[in-house]
């Protein structure tokens, strides 16, 4: 977890920044600088999720072990229910 400290001087910073490049009035650049610091948490957390995908799935082929695919499949009118090792997979993640 990413201290509050931390958070606020990330603010302060992207605000700093602001006041650089735009003459805008107060409450724009708090709107501004809200809106740049959600979007750096949601572009680091996007990153942090694929990561994490990749590396479970071993994309890179690092273990040298086959990726666990669905051992079978039922047929269960125009769905498909996904019985195997990846569900299980999945439901321990």
């Amino acid at each position: 977890m990413v201290p509050l400290a931390l958070c606020e001087r990330l603010k302060r910073e992207i605000g700093n920044w602001l006041a650089n490049l735009d003459n805008i009035d107060e409450d724009e650049r708090k709107a501004k600088v809200e809106d740049l610091y959600v979007e750096a948490v949601m572009v680091v957390a996007t990153y942090n999720m694929v990561s994490r995908f990749l590396l479970a799935t071993d994309v890179v082929g690092l273990t040298g072990t086959e990726v666990p695919w669905p051992v079978g499949r039922k047929e269960a009118g125009n769905f498909y229910i996904v019985i195997g090792s990846l569900l299980t997979c999945c439901m321990h993640i």
